[in-house]
């Protein structure tokens, strides 16, 4: 059973007004300029605020309406962000931290993506010399796609997009991927499938985590690591790479997710844009 897409914000037009505005100001103008953008959604999207309140509590936070604003603010930084990774991937500088065995292991390996920072951004800056391929399910319409893959300046890049809404063709992408050893990411704190789900301990509150890439690891002895994007275009991004997670089966190697999940949102709280009911299984 498929699980209806959280509502995707945004519109053709804005998109088009989004690549006026930094070709005339440049990317310092609009960071400014989110500002107006955030303080709408702060008094219009009631949905958002519910769920980001139950989230403050089960990770101890205490919302207060600044604490809100900051983080939909940094929601729209990450946007921004990966839109200029494509646009303007020059004006942004990103190292890798502790990405040697998945540069350089002979197998392919599994990166755990989360909706984390400015994860958007690896599309475009993730540099291995070896082929990556993000598997997710793409929730921007195809209009902005289009016009997304227009503007970036890098026509060839080796990370490719896996669009779960492709059906069995993204499956045979993946096979193929793996066949190859390339590496591959996918999307984890989200599902989209009921019957692709694992439970796990989240802040001592259990959540449902993406079931596949943990069931592909333990049947095929991939490689899983976790990545993190955490940084701005002042100081740099640092992509953060775990070890190889630990565990024997797909719930071990899930609680071992979890608990690097965990690990990062305490560090950085209001970097976790994972805006839809991620505590389901706790009602």
């Amino acid at each position: 059973m498929s699980i209806k897409s959280p509502k995707q914000r945004g519109s053709e037009l804005g998109y088009k007004i989004l690549i006026f505005m930094y070709r005339l100001f440049g990317y310092g103008f609009l960071r400014l300029f989110l500002f107006f953008v955030v303080s709408y959604y702060f008094f219009r999207a009631s949905d958002i605020k519910k769920i980001t309140k139950k989230y403050y509590q089960n990770i101890g936070l205490t919302y207060s309406n600044g604490l809100y604003f900051g983080h939909l603010y940094a929601f729209a930084l990450s946007v921004l962000n990966r839109f200029a990774s494509g646009f303007d991937p020059k004006s942004l500088n990103a190292v890798s931290i502790n990405s040697d065995a998945v540069r350089y292991g002979e197998k392919g390996s599994i990166l755990l993506i989360s909706h984390f920072g400015s994860w958007g951004i690896a599309q475009n800056l993730l540099r291995f010399g070896r082929a990556i391929n993000i598997v997710m399910k793409e929730a921007y319409k195809k209009d902005i796609k289009k016009i997304e893959q227009s503007i970036k300046e890098d026509k060839e890049l080796p990370i490719k997009v896996i669009d779960l809404n492709d059906g069995f063709t993204a499956l045979t992408k993946i096979a193929a991927a793996i066949s190859k050893n390339e590496i591959i990411g996918m999307m984890v704190d989200r599902i989209y499938d009921e019957n692709s789900v694992v439970n796990a301990r989240f802040y001592d509150k259990t959540v449902r985590l993406n079931k596949n890439p943990f069931e592909l690891a333990a049947k095929m002895d991939i490689p899983l690591y976790t990545v993190f994007v955490v940084g701005d275009k002042k100081n740099g991004f640092e992509f953060i790479f775990s070890d190889r997670l630990t565990g024997h089966g797909i719930q071990e190697l899930a609680a071992s997710y979890a608990k690097n999940l965990e690990d990062m949102t305490r560090a950085h709280p209001l970097l976790w844009f994972n805006f839809y009911d991620f505590w389901e299984a706790d009602r």
